[in-house]
């Protein structure tokens, strides 16, 4: 997920009052190829093998796990339709 993706997130589990959270960037590979960027002088272009990621990470109480997977899986899949 990406940086934009966690403050989305961020908002949806603020509105059902889940007010911490912890993200942080990784780099992994996966199904989505990382983007090209262009390297020596903008004459070559490049493929990074590993792309920044987010991991959210959340401590919470057992009667709030429906609500905030809810929250989460409704904020991101309204920014990913396609």
């Amino acid at each position: 997920m990406g940086e934009n993706e966690v403050s989305k997130i961020s908002e949806g589990l603020r509105k059902i009052g889940i007010g911490g959270i912890t993200a942080f960037k990784a780099k992994g590979r996966g199904k989505t190829v990382p983007e090209s960027i262009h390297a020596s002088l903008g004459t070559e272009i490049y493929t990074p093998e590993f792309s920044d990621k987010y991991v959210v990470l959340l401590v919470l109480p057992d009667t709030k796990f429906i609500l905030s997977k809810r929250a989460i899986s409704s904020e991101y899949h309204l920014h990913h339709e396609r």
